[in-house]
């Protein structure tokens, strides 16, 4: 009985699914073991450190994400939050390395010009340790790229929260929420992926602060640029969430109207993100 017992005259390489209309490659259904990404970090049995990058690099380029990762893969929580859980450790990361030769060169021109710190070695090792910090360093703006941020994590989370929001879709096309999970989790690593981008572009003008401040030796680029380029990604990762919504639902999950769902979608869930992100902001202060 099923599909298979049609076979009986041919064995055709693709088929539809009775349920939502979904087109598919039997070989995908069939030997799933076979045709799992070698990249994913969600799927990785060895070489998990080297699934991680690869996994974070195709989260930031949506069409090499979605064009190899298919609705049929197992889907494993755990290792989705493993995946954030990293990326934002990356991030932290970043932010105190940023942090460090700014602290340091400070360190240094107060030994300089007055014989003493401005601050104990603990205050230094704190403002190292949580560089998020309002009253401390705020010239190289880590706030505002956490703020920047928020607002893109609240904003891809609620951009496939919303999805419910088109029931026709919904009654048509079978999409389990697992798959708007995962797909969430990914855009979020992207998120973060920018903000470590950001962060680590930003502490070039730290480096440089440094090298003047140690050795006596400006580099201008260092004084500029960095900030420039950081705006740049910044701003790119906005038409990103755009871009990578639609790649969802064009080629993951193969929905009807997949432009039109990514810019009605992403409107509502960036005016949602960002009244969140205030009213958070609002009530820390």
């Amino acid at each position: 009985m099923g599909e298979v017992d049609s076979w009986s005259e041919k064995c055709p390489l693709e088929g539809r699914c009775s349920e939502c209309g979904l087109e598919l490659s039997w070989h995908d259904l069939l030997s799933l073991l076979r045709i799992v990404p070698r990249w994913s970090f969600e799927h990785a049995r060895t070489r998990r450190g080297r699934a991680f990058f690869g996994t974070v690099s195709r989260a930031v380029l949506p069409w090499r994400l979605t064009r190899s990762l298919k609705l049929h893969h197992p889907f494993r929580l755990g290792r989705l939050v493993i995946l954030l859980a990293c990326v934002a450790l990356m991030m932290y990361l970043s932010a105190v390395f940023n942090t460090l030769p700014i602290v340091l060169s400070d360190l240094i021109g107060s030994l300089q010009q007055t014989g003493g710190a401005y601050y104990s070695a603990a205050d230094a090792i704190w403002l190292i340790a949580w560089p998020y910090q309002r009253d401390a360093y705020n010239v190289y703006r880590l706030t505002d790229v956490v703020g920047f941020t928020s607002l893109l994590a609240a904003w891809a989370g609620l951009a496939g929260a919303l999805f419910p929001l088109v029931p026709a879709t919904i009654r048509k096309h079978h999409v389990h929420p697992r798959h708007f999970v995962r797909m969430g989790v990914y855009c979020v690593a992207g998120v973060l992926a920018f903000a470590v981008m950001t962060q680590l572009v930003l502490s070039i003008r730290g480096i440089g602060h440094l090298i003047f401040t140690s050795t006596g030796v400006y580099i201008d680029a260092t004084a500029y640029w960095p900030r420039q380029i950081s705006k740049f990604i910044q701003l790119t990762s906005l038409p990103w969430m755009f871009v990578y919504w639609w790649c969802v639902y064009r080629f993951y999950m193969r929905l009807p109207h997949a432009l039109a769902m990514s810019i009605l979608l992403n409107l509502i869930g960036a005016m949602a993100g960002l009244v969140l992100v205030l009213l958070f902001t609002g009530m820390l202060r």
